[in-house]
């Protein structure tokens, strides 16, 4: 196995393990937020993560596909068979 390809399997664990991160820590941040000894500040999901995502990544977001489709027009085209 070449390094790059080491470096590519541990950047998709990475990947895997923020996921899963994320996910927990949606939970976590919940249960803490709507507990009867919440805290003052809201706590994100995102203080539970070991691997934080980085803000400058490039991927794709719901903003972006809402953005896509949102260019598309409201109407349906006429049939004029």
């Amino acid at each position: 196995m070449t390094p790059r390809q080491v470096h590519a399997l541990l950047k998709r664990q990475v990947v895997t393990w923020q996921r899963e991160e994320l996910l927990v820590g949606i939970i976590a941040s919940t249960t803490a937020n709507f507990s009867f000894c919440r805290p003052d500040q809201p706590l994100e999901a995102e203080s539970f993560m070991l691997h934080p995502i980085e803000e400058d990544d490039e991927g794709l977001t719901g903003e972006d596909v809402m953005a896509a489709f949102s260019r598309f027009p409201k109407t349906k085209p006429v049939d004029k068979s």
